[in-house]
């Protein structure tokens, strides 16, 4: 539970199972529903509108992208820090995140692959 005023540490593996994040952009998407985007029903299999081969689905709403760099030598995780500002107003509040990973080759979308979803509720 990330407390009010503190560091969130969000642990990004580097792959998981089939699926690699190492990829050319990484981002973790933050989200305010797991259950709908822009009227679209979570999770959502996203392959047929992105034209390339996916792994995994979307499962959070894209409110906010924000760029992941994957350092050599991490260990296979890497942690994404995100500030929670000291706002009594945010205590209890819910969001949710994911890792959406995106390869190309030769300027073209290759591969995209889409982590596990993960949610944070906002503690004291």
């Amino acid at each position: 539970t990330p407390a009010l005023g503190t560091t969130f540490v969000v642990q990004v593996p580097k792959s998981t199972g089939t699926c690699s994040y190492l990829c050319d952009w990484n981002l973790l998407a933050l989200g305010l529903s797991d259950t709908q985007f822009n009227g679209v029903a979570l999770p959502w299999p996203i392959a047929p509108s992105l034209g390339s081969p996916v792994c995994g689905q979307l499962r959070v709403s894209l409110d906010v992208l924000q760029p992941i760099p994957f350092a050599s030598g991490s260990g296979g995780i890497e942690s994404v820090p995100l500030i929670i500002p000291a706002v009594p107003s945010l205590t209890g509040f819910t969001f949710h995140h994911q890792v959406i990973s995106l390869r190309f080759t030769l300027g073209s979308l290759n591969t995209t692959a889409f982590g596990r979803k993960g949610t944070g509720i906002v503690g004291t």
